[in-house]
């Protein structure tokens, strides 16, 4: 189901250059080798970075980290970028 991570509308972007795959309860994240990430699942849990994605392609993200229902990028600058659900942190202000 799209909304727990079965999307298959991302698959291009996934096809080469993943270095790694993170998840939470209904979302992923893969980390693409030049910094950039692909998310998709529910956006609540953070399948949807549309409001930081422009911010992370500029900067790289270096690692991903995960809860239940967001995730936190820490960027090649040594800055986060959080989203997803603002209850469970997905939001710090970026």
């Amino acid at each position: 189901h799209p909304d727990n991570g079965g999307d298959a509308s991302i698959e291009g972007r996934l096809s080469k250059g993943v270095s790694e795959i993170f998840s939470n309860n209904c979302a992923f994240v893969a980390l693409l080798q030049d910094g950039g990430v692909v998310t998709w699942g529910s956006s609540h849990s953070g399948g949807d970075s549309t409001l930081v994605s422009a911010l992370l392609r500029k900067i790289g993200v270096c690692k991903v980290f995960g809860n239940l229902s967001a995730f936190a990028a820490l960027t090649s600058e040594g800055s986060i970028v959080a989203w997803g659900d603002p209850l469970a942190g997905g939001d710090c202000g970026s």
